[in-house]
């Protein structure tokens, strides 16, 4: 056997130790293909590489598609659910660079209802852009702009048109129901918020409009139970609750709280915060404080918000229960001609902005064409409240006695009472019934304690009344009650200035103007204190300062033109005149410088246009019908004038006065015998008491002047120059003496020239006396002067044509 450790296990040879060893072949690193292969290969490597790539970003597309859409529609959702502004932005940052415009003007458009008008503006910009016009989203898009616009007609058109909206049902019936109560159809408005409501369980813009409709359909108690059910509160829903409790249940403190909440949140809405503003001034105006209530106002009307014609309603509605009516009129501007959402509250809102501007036609037009004329009965209380308002300037007994039935109605109602009793109260102070006037306010402060509208015109009443206990009592009150209102404290410097103690009631108006310098009423209050103690250049600061911030201020306008008249600068109190005019500023105060401005000025037949308006619309008051009278003497109209002094006498002017007035009338109209029997009426009156009225000095002068005329008129001239003498020592500037005296030369065959001369420039001139002495003078520069200022007041007067014919010569 061989051994297995023979020599045939050997070790190797060295030929095989590779390291040691010689290769014989060159080794080979890669294969080297043809070109043409090589192309063909790295060709199907690349198209493998791009399908891949494909495959991976088709996949990655189409997920990043899923979630986009996935947040789409929960942002598109959550804005039907929440149309609340970090909403709206959230689902605009997804839809920044979308392609479809149409949803993304849809959204744009609802945050347009919110107040948003730049949004609105980009909305409208999207809709004019997009090619698909008739894309269900595009549609939609259209009826929130329309809405939000203030165009409920549009809306309506538009969602009334035929069209799918399957995939945002909730956003049309949505819109559909904010067009039905923007057109007024509250109850087919609620079965569509119905089906919103209930397609979102808990959602609460949804719940915070059917709580809206609610209200005003079923109650605020159902109102209230609908709004329980939302799954949180927005500003939405706390507005509404606050629109429920504190406008219709009265509860002031839970109102409050819930403004306070949506004031604070950044994330409420324009629309939301100006009703909080509102709701706000409303309860503030209830509870007496209108400082308050007027800063709260204007703060809701400050916003250029179109969306919500109850809104704007509301807010016209509050600034005229302040007596705002140059707010009022820019807040009103903003409603459309279309249809109402409330077209009962809307037409006498109206038509009180109209009463309050002294437009007694247009008021009752307005109401009459809406449907609410005043022959229809006048119910609810604030309805009763405008047309007393309208009633009250007729120049029919029958309407004004109506007016004050009203009045009285309306002063028993919980939220209309205090403007009620102010507003016949004010009636009755300016035709005089002061003690009347008093009574209407005693029983409005019983309702209303410490209310500073009535307060103020308490003051005015009491000081008028001469009453200044009873008025100090009050403002005293009112002061301690409201210490931190502005109006508090200018009631009660008007009685300080009453008492005499000037410097005191400055330092109230100082504080007043401090707590509420934004009120240019304040500003014009305090004026008029500065007017009344002599202090000219700080009573034209305060005016110009009220004038700046209102140019519509009625108490500064009729203010600052007392003041420029009474100091002579007749000039710029006519550019004042002309902005009362502009602004329609109709109340007593205006109207008395209007007539008083026509009287200084020898304005004659060209003022009596506006004698006679202003008589129009305050037909009852006797100061501002005497002066009416004045203007008809100056404008020869003598038996106008004869009318109005006895129709003052009729209103319970002064006999005395009235009759002598009216016998002076007379004579300048040629009638001696009636003239003599006012002579002796007026010598006979008596008063209440049966006492002999005493001659005030002007009385004095006109019986003096009617005495001498008729001494004239039966040829005794003697008699005649010593009652023009007696009469010259009591006035000697009086323009009616002057004229006596001028017929007396004439009568003595003299010139009448210097006596002429007195009473064309007498301070209150007779332009006949400038008439007589321009033919008296000839062509001449002065006579041509004369009679181009004669033309100017009486061109229709019974010197017109000879003064024609001597301008004629002048030429």
């Amino acid at each position: 056997m061989a051994d297995k450790d023979s020599s045939s296990r050997k070790e190797p040879s060295d030929l095989f130790k590779v390291e040691n060893a010689t290769p014989s072949i060159a080794p080979v690193n890669k294969i080297v293909l043809p070109p043409a292969e090589a192309l063909k290969r790295r060709i199907r490597r690349f198209i493998a590489a791009g399908i891949a790539a494909l495959i991976f970003f088709f996949i990655v597309h189409t997920v990043l598609g899923w979630i986009h859409d996935a947040r789409l529609a929960s942002s598109l959702d959550e804005v039907i659910s929440d149309a609340s502004p970090d909403v709206i932005d959230d689902a605009l940052a997804l839809l920044r660079d979308d392609p479809d415009g149409s949803v993304r003007a849809r959204l744009l458009a609802t945050a347009g209802l919110g107040g948003d008008l730049d949004k609105l503006k980009q909305a409208e910009a999207l809709l004019a852009e997009s090619t698909k016009q008739n894309d269900p989203d595009q549609r939609i898009a259209k009826i929130y702009a329309f809405l939000a616009e203030g165009d409920p007609r549009a809306a309506h058109a538009e969602a009334e048109r035929p069209a799918k909206y399957s995939e945002q049902a909730d956003a049309f019936l949505l819109g559909r129901a904010s067009t039905a109560i923007a057109r007024g159809q509250w109850k087919k408005a609620r079965p569509d918020a119905e089906k919103v409501v209930d397609a979102r369980p808990g959602a609460p813009e949804p719940l915070a409009l059917l709580a809206r409709i609610q209200a005003r359909t079923d109650g605020a108690e159902t109102a209230l139970a609908t709004l329980d059910r939302a799954n949180k509160e927005t500003s939405a829903t706390r507005i509404v609750r606050a629109q429920v409790v504190g406008l219709l249940q009265g509860n002031a403190s839970e109102a409050l709280s819930l403004v306070e909440e949506v004031r604070s949140d950044e994330d409420a809405s324009p629309v939301h915060k100006a009703w909080a503003d509102l709701i706000e001034g409303v309860l503030a105006y209830r509870q007496g404080a209108i400082g308050e209530a007027f800063d709260r106002a204007r703060a809701a009307a400050e916003r250029e918000i179109l969306a919500d014609e109850t809104l704007i309603v509301g807010t016209a509605q509050l600034l005229l229960a302040l007596g705002r009516t140059s707010e009022a009129k820019g807040v009103l501007k903003r409603l459309s001609s279309g249809p109402s959402a409330d077209l009962a509250t809307r037409a006498h809102v109206i038509a009180w902005w109209y009463a309050q501007t002294g437009d007694r036609r247009a008021g009752l037009a307005t109401l009459s064409g809406a449907g609410f004329g005043p022959e229809n009965e006048a119910k609810p209380a604030f309805r009763a409240l405008v047309i007393a308002e309208l009633l009250n300037s007729s120049p029919r007994a029958a309407e004004r006695g109506r007016a004050a039935t009203l009045y009285q109605e309306a002063a028993s109602d919980r939220r209309w009472g205090v403007a009620a009793s102010n507003g016949l109260s004010r009636s009755l102070l300016e035709d005089g019934k002061v003690e009347e006037a008093i009574a209407a306010l005693e029983t409005g402060l019983a309702a209303a304690p410490n209310h500073l509208s009535l307060v103020d015109t308490a003051s005015e009443a009491y000081v008028a009344a001469g009453q200044l206990a009873q008025a100090e009592k009050v403002t005293s009150a009112a002061l301690a009650a409201f210490e931190g209102e502005g109006w508090a404290h200018g009631s009660y410097a008007r009685v300080l200035l009453a008492q005499g103690d000037a410097e005191k009631a400055v330092a109230e108006l100082e504080r007043a103007v401090e707590l509420s310098p934004g009120d240019a009423s304040l500003h014009g209050l305090r004026g008029d204190a500065a007017r009344m103690v002599g202090s000219g250049d700080d009573a034209k600061a305060a005016y110009e300062k009220a004038l700046e911030l209102d140019p519509a201020q009625a108490r500064a306008l009729s203010g600052f033109a007392t003041l420029l008249i009474d100091t002579g600068n007749f000039d710029r109190a006519a550019g004042v005149i002309e902005q009362m005019d502009e602004a329609k500023v109709h109340d007593l105060r205006a109207d008395e410088q209007r007539v008083r401005f026509a009287i200084l000025t020898a304005a004659g037949q060209s003022g009596m246009s506006t004698m006679r308006n202003a008589i129009g619309r305050h037909p009852k008051n006797v100061p501002l019908r005497l002066a009416g009278a004045r203007v008809a003497l100056q404008a020869e109209d003598y038996a106008r004038a004869g009318t109005y002094y006895q129709q003052a006498k009729r209103n319970g002017a002064d006999a005395r006065l009235a009759d002598t007035a009216l016998a002076l009338a007379q004579l300048y109209g040629r009638r001696t015998l009636g003239a003599e029997n006012s002579l002796e009426r007026a010598l006979e009156a008596v008063d209440a008491e049966g006492n002999r009225l005493k001659a005030s000095p002007q009385v004095e002068v006109w019986e003096l002047i009617v005495r001498a005329r008729l001494a004239l008129a039966n040829e005794k001239r003697g008699l005649a120059v010593r009652y023009a003498a007696q009469a010259m020592k009591v006035a000697p500037d009086d323009a009616d003496l002057h004229l006596l005296r001028a017929d007396i030369e004439e009568d003595r065959e003299r010139s009448p020239e210097a006596p002429l001369r007195k009473a064309a420039g007498a301070a209150v001139s007779m332009p006949i006396a400038a008439g007589r002495l321009a033919v008296l003078l000839g062509p001449t520069e002065e006579g041509c002067a004369m009679a181009a200022g004669y033309l100017k007041a009486n061109r229709g007067g019974k010197l017109a044509s000879r003064a024609r014919e001597l301008k004629r010569q002048c030429k």
